[in-house]
């Protein structure tokens, strides 16, 4: 039977306030499987409790005694940087907002002034983007 190590109070905490109050749905269903399989409930049934495979929890355990709390977050996924930073996107949408229909004017503004080269389809990507989350 697995279970983790004693919990300290203080990790006990951490972990009860993780699970009812942390935005990743992910941490707080890693956060409960700790807590559970601390308060003695076998893996299977840790497994019926959180809706997850007997080899998630015991892969959440081994996390928790190797990293701990860290060990409740997803790693970084792999992939190709944005094209445009937070600050770039919300100019380019401060330029649409202004001349509408000149995605050329923003290349070049943007080039000029933040330095950045960018294609037409990245603008209008960001402008679309905006739109969105507008309607």
């Amino acid at each position: 039977m697995k279970n983790v190590r004693e919990l300290t109070e203080r990790e006990l905490i951490t972990l009860q306030s993780a699970h009812k109050n942390h935005p990743s749905a992910r941490v707080r269903d890693r956060s409960h499987v700790i807590i559970l399989s601390n308060k003695g409930y076998q893996l299977k049934k840790i497994a019926d409790i959180c809706q997850m495979t007997r080899q998630t929890v015991s892969a959440t355990i081994d996390n928790w005694e190797q990293s701990g709390l860290r060990g409740l977050y997803d790693n970084p996924r792999p992939g190709r940087p944005r094209a445009l930073t937070k600050e770039e996107e919300e100019f380019v949408q401060k330029m649409a907002k202004e001349e509408p229909h000149s995605v050329n004017n923003i290349i070049t503004a943007l080039e000029a002034e933040r330095g950045k080269k960018v294609s037409r389809s990245t603008v209008k990507r960001v402008v679309k983007k905006k739109r969105k989350r507008n309607r």
